[in-house]
């Protein structure tokens, strides 16, 4: 068997491993939404911020969060940032969001 019928054999599609990354991305998005639902539960039914206040907030966070993993994807992608990068890229948003926690 040659080199390339290896890689031929080994790049086939398995149902096996499909079915597996589905079941592992239902429980990623499922956390996900349930974390979701009960912060905008919380803050409309505890704290009291109106509907719109939250659909700013969403809104806001969306944003931020579509260009956030773009900048992040492409400086670990094309400038080969180490683990060192990505550390203290966490503890920096990590402060952030302590700080503005603490801060309200």
């Amino acid at each position: 068997m040659s080199k390339s019928e290896k890689d031929i054999k080994k790049s086939k599609f398995s149902y096996k491993r499909g079915l597996s990354y589905s079941i592992g991305q239902m429980s990623d998005i499922t956390a996900y939404q349930t974390f979701t639902f009960l912060i905008f539960t919380f803050y409309y039914a505890v704290v009291g911020v109106s509907v719109i206040l939250i659909m700013i907030g969403f809104i806001i966070w969306a944003l931020w969060n579509s260009f956030n993993d773009f900048l992040i994807g492409y400086s670990c992608n094309d400038l080969l940032c180490n683990d060192l990068v990505v550390i203290l890229y966490i503890i920096y948003n990590l402060i952030y969001k302590l700080n503005t926690y603490f801060m309200q």
